[in-house]
């Protein structure tokens, strides 16, 4: 169930990044930083969902 949920975050959140690389494709350092911070989010609600 969290798997899913997880993927579905996943899913609508890759369309959104396809996005931001198509306009902020020259900025590689702002991309690197927000490809990081959603890792994090994602792994953070991983790690309480499944505590």
């Amino acid at each position: 169930m969290y798997m899913v949920s997880i993927k579905l975050f996943f899913i609508g959140h890759n369309i959104d990044s396809l996005n931001d690389l198509y306009f902020f494709r020259k900025q590689d350092q702002f991309l690197a930083v927000e490809f990081f911070g959603e890792l994090a989010v994602v792994y953070l609600r991983w790690k309480f969902l499944s505590a």
